[in-house]
């Protein structure tokens, strides 16, 4: 008689960064802590992905769509915001608002270059993380004082080599 044996039992599936990555992003809401394990996960990713012997081929099909997945793209910025506008300096981050708010109440529109002009013609200097910027408009925005349009204009600025700026128009124009 042929002793009956167990079905063989499936392989234990292989968990990849892009799974943890993806468990840990339903399950961040809000919490610092997790966000540090993310940014850690992220810089082992691009070293994983800088390396010439791990070519994208080597990543199975089914985790490439998680390179282009525009819920988790959604997520990385407003954590990377998040992040760069807790590296602000409080001081400079109220100069900040405070140049926005300004150039909203003098022009219908306008890019951050006109923000930074005021912040430069105030003496105030650059933040450690200049991407701060970025975390202020979103304030302004929520606050009701401006809002993006679709234009772009090239940047005056030295330091942005002319590449295109959002355009924004103000909602408090004239308003004292």
């Amino acid at each position: 008689m042929i002793p009956m044996n167990d079905p063989p039992e499936d392989p234990p599936p292989q968990v990849t960064i892009f799974d943890v990555r993806r468990d840990i992003e339903d399950e961040i809401a809000g919490r610092s802590a997790l966000r540090e394990i993310l940014t850690t996960l992220d810089r082992m990713l691009w070293f994983a992905w800088s390396r010439p012997e791990w070519s994208f081929k080597q990543v199975p099909p089914s985790k490439r769509q998680h390179v282009f997945d525009a819920e988790a793209s959604a997520t990385a910025r407003d954590v990377a915001i998040e992040q760069v506008k807790e590296a602000a300096d409080m001081a400079w981050k109220v100069e900040a608002f405070a140049a926005i708010d300004y150039v909203c109440r003098l022009r219908e529109e306008f890019t951050t270059d006109a923000v930074w002009w005021k912040l430069a013609q105030r003496g105030v200097g650059l933040p450690r993380e200049p991407r701060a910027m970025g975390a202020i408009m979103r304030k302004a925005v929520l606050a009701g004082l401006c809002e993006p349009t679709n234009q772009t204009r090239k940047s005056v600025r030295v330091d942005c080599h002319r590449r295109p700026l959002q355009v924004w128009k103000s909602k408090v124009k004239g308003i004292r």
